[in-house]
């Protein structure tokens, strides 16, 4: 089933990333509130408003798939992550340890796609093929 979904994926210009757009950020605490404020600023510059899917990658590896709306919005909430924990919210606890513990320059890419319905399949079955680290990583917060 894997392959089939690959193939769709594929045959959709999903895969290779290479057909997405992509760029590069340091997360990591900000030294000062103008490092937070440049790494903010080239956020937006490169994504924008737009709404679509992005896909965080180190070292050749892939991290995490998602979906935002707008997609500036959820990266700059992922960098936040990577550097801030809010102690009061149980459910942010795995995306502080996932994103804290992955810090460094990271590649993000990132692509367009309207439609939330489709924004939503398309990311299910990039987190099927793709397989990214957050999901096993995930797995240790889920009620047994």
């Amino acid at each position: 089933m894997k392959k089939e979904f690959r193939r769709f994926l594929e045959e959709n210009g999903f895969l290779p990333l290479s057909n997405w757009e992509c760029f590069e950020i340091r997360h990591v605490k900000p030294l000062s509130p103008k490092d937070k404020r440049q790494a903010y600023s080239k956020i937006t510059r490169n994504v924008g408003r737009k709404n679509g899917l992005y896909i965080y990658e180190k070292d050749g590896e892939i991290l995490y798939v998602g979906k935002g709306k707008p997609l500036s919005y959820r990266i700059k909430d992922h960098y936040r992550k990577s550097y801030y924990e809010i102690s009061e919210d149980a459910n942010f606890k795995p995306w502080y340890e996932f994103f804290s513990s992955h810090q460094g320059r990271l590649k993000i890419y990132w692509r367009e796609l309207k439609g939330e319905q489709n924004r939503t399949i398309v990311e299910q079955i990039l987190d099927y093929v793709l397989n990214p680290k957050f999901d096993s990583f995930r797995r240790r917060y889920e009620p047994k």
